[in-house]
């Protein structure tokens, strides 16, 4: 088989936390290779965390308790012919999580059809076991960690954007131009995830008699933030 070919794992060490990666099977053997096929495979510099469940309804005790789950590959026939189904609609529905990538893997495709499946749930993917090579494998979860950090990108984007836009009142109620500056960087700094010391700002000179006029005249202005102090 494809899945016990030999592969050379990166020989590189990664010091990032790993991807964890839900295995929901009731056939301890589906773990065993799933485990073998991602042996030593690292992604965007982090290895991968294999979590094991072996019914629909310890996944859903592991899905309670970690919220930093990337990709779940979860099988459609378990402790009963939906279980995986009813997992994957229990995620998004009743437990919210809009954020992990669902992989739906079956070895009996007569039970749910692919085409429905695909279009009825929120996944990333619905592949036979039999044709699951240890290549496609890799492709399905590597393409699945990419939404994953996508989606999470976006959702860092939003959280940040709303906490600027709380303090919007705050900082347009700033009198002094360097009052006013000091507070957009801070809120900058915040929302960039990185220390932003510098504020060049552009200031219009043109009078109201002159706007006609194509030639635009600024003044510029420095605030540095370090010591909150404005030069002109």
């Amino acid at each position: 088989m494809d899945f016990l070919a030999p592969s050379k794992p990166e020989a590189i060490k990664s010091t990032k936390a790993p991807w964890k990666i839900l295995i929901v099977d009731d056939d301890p053997d589906v773990h065993e290779v799933t485990k073998i096929a991602v042996a030593g495979c690292i992604f965007d510099g982090r290895s991968f965390d294999l979590l094991h469940a072996l019914s629909a309804q310890e996944a859903q005790e592991i899905l309670k308790s970690s919220d930093d789950i990337a990709v779940a590959l979860v099988d459609v026939v378990m402790e009963s012919d939906t279980a995986g189904l009813g997992l994957v609609s229990w995620i998004r529905s009743e437990l919210g999580n809009h954020f992990t990538r669902l992989i739906l893997r079956t070895g009996q495709p007569g039970y749910a059809p692919q085409t429905d499946v695909i279009m009825k749930f929120d996944i990333d993917g619905y592949a036979e076991k039999a044709e699951l090579s240890r290549t496609k494998l890799l492709t399905a979860i590597i393409t699945a960690l990419r939404g994953y950090k996508l989606v999470m990108s976006l959702e860092t984007n939003r959280r940040k954007l709303k906490q600027l836009n709380g303090h919007f009142a705050e900082i347009v109620q700033k009198n002094a131009l360097s009052e006013f500056a000091t507070a957009v960087l801070r809120q900058l700094t915040d929302l960039l995830d990185h220390p932003v010391d510098l504020l060049l700002c552009g200031q219009d000179t043109l009078s109201e008699k002159k706007t006609t006029d194509p030639t635009y005249a600024f003044s510029l202005q420095r605030v540095d933030f370090r010591k909150k102090r404005i030069f002109p």
